[in-house]
């Protein structure tokens, strides 16, 4: 009988189902009986208002071209063409450290304001 006890799988099943049965019983609505009911047809909608007729828009052609003006520069594009800076000309210029930055910045304190 002590092998009994030792079946997982048998008390998972028995679990999930006195699991399903008591949610069945406890969650099920009892279906009332009522006596049939004559539905009405729904009623038409009524038609759309002028101003929702939306059905004829107005046709309109193609934008006219963009002219840019002389008098404005150019927008800004970046850079688009040519080679790229050395690494470390970019980092310079750009003031983001790399790692011979931070291995020269290392000064072994705290960064804690203590």
């Amino acid at each position: 009988m002590l092998w009994l006890f030792g079946q997982i799988w048998l008390w998972l099943l028995i679990s999930f189902a006195l699991g399903a049965g008591l949610t069945a019983l406890l969650f099920r609505r009892p279906s009332r009986q009522r006596p049939y009911e004559r539905h009405s047809p729904p009623l038409a909608a009524p038609p759309p208002a002028e101003e929702e007729a939306t059905r004829h828009l107005p046709t309109v052609g193609a934008l006219p071209p963009v002219v840019p003006d002389a008098s404005e520069p150019p927008p800004d594009l970046g850079h688009q063409e040519g080679t790229l800076p050395p690494r470390r000309a970019w980092h310079v210029r750009n003031e983001w450290p790399d790692e011979d930055d931070a291995a020269a910045s290392e000064d072994r304190q705290s960064r804690r304001g203590g």
